[in-house]
């Protein structure tokens, strides 16, 4: 049952974060396999959790324990990008961004795919309720350019940062979610 696969979910999250890291040091071979499987749940609400579990269970997540996994998760996860439900959309730009502070250079090889997807948000994502997605669009790409180093993100680090000023430069309200994600980026 869906709702139950939900709080299951919701479990291993906060389990994720609360023992960490001896959950994932310990249980990494059965948990990533089994929040993988659940991000192609057929319930939106689902698999968008299961999106967030991912999150805290692969934020404390040993590079070798998560580096077996980074292609299927890719896959997945490019997919749910350019899904029309907005809360999908935000947590795959969010375990993107995990995946790449984690593994860091070996992002490399995903960083073409993901950028014009982002970049493609930042630009498109511009409806009051799709703040936050944006605002997470923007996030990712600056933690991208962390993951992969100057050299790959020199000339996409440009123009997010353009994005970003002419974002913050239209005046943001005060509960503007957009607010807190650039400033991030920005330090």
């Amino acid at each position: 049952h869906p709702r139950v696969r939900f709080a299951a979910l919701h479990a291993i999250g906060q389990t994720s974060s609360d023992q960490s890291p001896y959950l994932q040091e310990t249980h990494h071979q059965l948990v990533l396999p089994a929040l993988i499987r659940l991000m192609d749940d057929p319930v939106t609400r689902v698999s968008s959790h299961a999106c967030a579990a991912f999150v805290n269970f692969a934020e404390e997540t040993e590079i070798d324990a998560l580096l077996p996994h980074i292609p299927s998760l890719m896959e997945k996860l490019t997919q749910k990008m350019v899904l029309p439900e907005r809360v999908i959309r935000e947590q795959a730009i969010t375990a993107i961004a995990v995946i790449a502070g984690v593994v860091e250079a070996e992002f490399v090889p995903y960083y073409a795919q993901v950028v014009p997807m982002l970049k493609q948000t930042v630009l498109t994502a511009t409806d009051h309720e799709e703040r936050a997605l944006r605002g997470k669009a923007f996030e990712c790409l600056s933690l991208l350019g962390l993951a992969v180093g100057r050299d790959v993100f020199q000339q996409d680090a440009k123009e997010a940062m353009q994005a970003m000023m002419e974002t913050a430069g239209a005046g943001l309200e005060d509960d503007d979610p957009q607010k807190r994600f650039i400033h991030e980026a920005a330090l």
